[in-house]
């Protein structure tokens, strides 16, 4: 679509002495740059109170406010995601209307390939203000030492997103502190429903009874070993690297009287000795810290832990296009050094151990779902949840969320199930078919009449 189709408008509504060229010249970058993209219709408020709209002829869905001269430079350094997330959550920008209505202009800018003179346009719309002397006053990153993924190390990289305060996470969580991708039997579930579903779900899937051990990597809270406990009769050994987690789930099982069927440590997955002490393994939003090159030991291990005949299943994000990480600023701000693996290196490091792989269920645009929910309900709490954890920390999760839950929608990222069997003899004890997974829940009317 070529500009003249797109008529743009500035609007000269504040202080008379402005310096017009340098303006100009950020409008001519976002000219440039919206020329071949399919974006709703935006503005843009300039640090002198200027506007530029792309189209004039309507209402613009979100408005993008350059907070300072320099805002427009500080977005276009490198990496380019990590600038544009700093510039946002350090407040060089900010967004008035929907954050949904700029991320496909950040993905545009982000994955289109440029010329050499696209970049000397760009430069030379952007050189003017270039002034990268002033700092944040709060600022919320993480410095990580040795080697990825060794214990030490991811023992402070997931703290370092799992330890804020649980009263953040309350606003925004469902009721049980379920922190994974829900389930939706239909887009307008709320978030309480889809988690309940999910926890049913999963429990259906490995067959949970009354007196089954389970071990549950990464739990979190304590959302699905209180459930498996509480509706199923299960004995669940829960464990967690986040001191906070493990404190807040201990409260949770004492609470409600479970603790001859619950327990939660802090430990690391790798330091659990033993052999065939589970009847059932899940592992449920962990796998990601796990790293690419130990996936074939994570299942060993699991297949070490487990009774013959035991399940193991596994949620995760993986990625679908060729990049393992979510980005330099997910990696320094959100899950630092966080790895995605794609699908098939899951299902080889399973075989490779001696799993039989029995279901791989995808699950995409149930956790674009999730993610909707969760930010609209930290959006709807942003004045209480500024006040728990600061300005910066809520723009970052507030931001990432969106970030997310896009590019789960437009297919980049995937969510996956799968489930394994450590079968004898070529037995598996599967049932032959999976319609005791979409009965009507029933656990869950027996345990919401239970809560009331």
């Amino acid at each position: 679509m070529e500009t003249g189709d797109r008529p743009s408008i500035l609007e000269a509504i504040a202080a008379p002495d402005m310096n017009r060229s340098t303006i100009r010249s950020a409008i001519g970058f976002f000219e440039d740059l919206l020329r071949d993209c399919e974006t709703p219709n935006v503005a843009v408020r300039f640090w002198d109170g200027s506007v530029w709209r792309l189209r004039s002829d309507a209402r613009p869905a979100a408005m993008l406010l350059l907070r300072h001269e320099d805002s427009l430079s500080r977005m276009l350094r490198a990496p380019l995601q990590l600038a544009l997330g700093e510039a946002y959550i350090y407040d060089d920008i900010d967004v008035v209307g929907p954050i949904d209505a700029f991320l496909p202009l950040a993905d545009h800018l982000l994955t289109k390939r440029r010329s050499v003179m696209d970049w000397i346009r760009c430069l030379n719309h952007t050189w003017r203000q270039r002034n990268l002397s002033r700092f944040p006053e709060e600022m919320r990153t993480l410095s990580l030492e040795g080697r990825p993924h060794e214990k030490r190390r991811d023992k402070e990289a997931v703290r370092f997103h799992y330890d804020l305060p649980v009263e953040f996470f309350r606003l925004w969580l469902d009721s049980r502190l379920v922190y994974s991708c829900g389930y939706y039997r239909t887009p307008d579930d709320d978030i309480d429903n889809a988690q309940m579903q999910k926890l049913e779900y999963i429990c259906r899937k490995l067959q949970v009874k009354e007196g089954d051990h389970i071990l549950d990597v990464g739990c979190g809270w304590g959302g699905f070993a209180l459930y498996a406990a509480q509706t199923h009769g299960a004995i669940v050994h829960g464990i967690t690297l986040s001191r906070r987690q493990a404190e807040v789930a201990n409260q949770r099982i004492t609470t409600l009287g479970l603790s001859q069927r619950c327990r939660i440590e802090v430990r690391d997955f790798r330091d659990v000795q033993g052999e065939e002490l589970y009847d059932k393994i899940l592992s449920i939003g962990m796998v990601e810290h796990i790293g690419r090159s130990h996936l074939e030991s994570y299942h060993r291990r699991a297949m070490r832990l487990l009774t013959p005949g035991g399940i193991f299943f596994n949620q995760g994000i993986g990625a679908r296009d060729g990049q393992p990480k979510l980005g330099s600023f997910a990696d320094r701000y959100v899950f630092p050094d966080a790895e995605l693996p794609p699908i098939q290196e899951l299902v080889r490091a399973a075989e490779e151990v001696g799993f039989e792989i029995r279901d791989v269920e995808i699950l995409r645009e149930h956790y674009a779902l999730t993610l909707d929910a969760w930010r609209r309900r930290l959006e709807q709490n942003q004045e209480k949840a500024v006040g728990i954890v600061g300005e910066v920390t809520y723009r970052v999760w507030r931001l990432y969320m969106a970030m997310a839950a896009y590019s789960f929608r437009v297919g980049r990222l995937s969510l996956y199930q799968t489930l394994s069997m450590k079968s004898v003899g070529g037995k598996a004890g599967m049932p032959l078919t999976r319609e005791g997974w979409y009965e009507p829940f029933t656990h869950i009317q027996r345990a919401r009449k239970k809560a009331a």
